[in-house]
């Protein structure tokens, strides 16, 4: 969840300026309320909070230390948090005194009362919000999906988590290694006609294609001579053979991506 929408932008209620010119000469008769000191408190703690710190926007495709990290600064502005809404408890308080103070005063105590009804309405739903919505479940939401790699022996098991499995795709970029995945993805089925066995190798296995795997030269060569050829068993197994050599590519990559994250 973060940090409530309400709690991003401070409302003008809820400031010793505001007050002060609704309270107006009616204050003086009322005498000193403490509206107007836990308004400025309020105001300096809401201030001190370093909201940014709740939001993990920025922490979709970090790594486990980056997230506990962030987690933990997190749990340090909590403490802010607390502190805002302790200042806000009293400034309801005061209001909803002041409230009944200024409604016993004739004519011009009714709009008193109004604004410092306002102040408590205001306060008591920022209390609300800073008391039950700040929290720190948007982080335990990232780190699950790394409970969940823990369970991950493959990259295929990987493949079948969204969250992992975009962090996955974002690895094998960095890796250039994205072109084995491609690869496998196009040959879940093994073909061995001519138009697809000349397409995969104009792509993917002919030296300087535009997604050349990374094969041994023999390999390369079997495939090439086994496209040229006829002989069905052949094909059947230089198709296997790039296919195996892609997996252990991809999964060489995945080792990688298990220690890095």
């Amino acid at each position: 969840m973060g940090v409530p929408a309400i709690l991003k932008k401070y409302p003008a209620v809820l400031t010793n300026k505001d007050w002060q010119q609704k309270k107006g000469s009616i204050g003086k008769i009322l005498g000193k309320t403490g509206v107007g000191e836990a308004l400025k408190d309020c105001e300096s703690t809401y201030g001190a909070i370093n909201w940014d710190a709740f939001d993990t926007a920025s922490l979709r495709k970090a790594d486990r230390s980056q997230i506990e990290k962030a987690k933990a600064a997190a749990q340090k502005e909590l403490k802010a948090v607390a502190r805002f809404a302790g200042a806000l408890d009293t400034a309801r308080s005061a209001a909803k005194k002041a409230e009944t103070r200024a409604g016993k005063v004739k004519v011009f105590g009714t709009s008193v009362a109004k604004a410092a009804a306002a102040i408590a309405k205001t306060a008591g739903d920022y209390h609300v919000a800073a008391t039950k919505g700040v929290t720190l479940e948007q982080f335990d939401e990232l780190m699950k999906a790394y409970v969940r790699l823990d369970r991950c022996n493959t990259w295929k098991d990987v493949m079948k988590d969204g969250v992992l499995s975009a962090m996955f795709l974002e690895f094998l970029k960095k890796e250039f290694s994205m072109e084995n995945l491609e690869y496998l993805l196009a040959t879940k089925t093994v073909k061995t006609d001519d138009k697809t066995m000349q397409k995969h190798y104009d792509v993917y296995i002919a030296t300087g294609s535009k997604k050349e795997l990374n094969l041994p030269g023999k390999v390369r060569k079997a495939y090439k001579e086994a496209m040229e050829g006829t002989d069905a068993r052949a094909r059947k197994t230089a198709v296997e053979d790039v296919i195996d050599q892609a997996e252990i590519n991809i999964s060489d990559t995945f080792s990688r991506f298990i220690l890095q994250v």
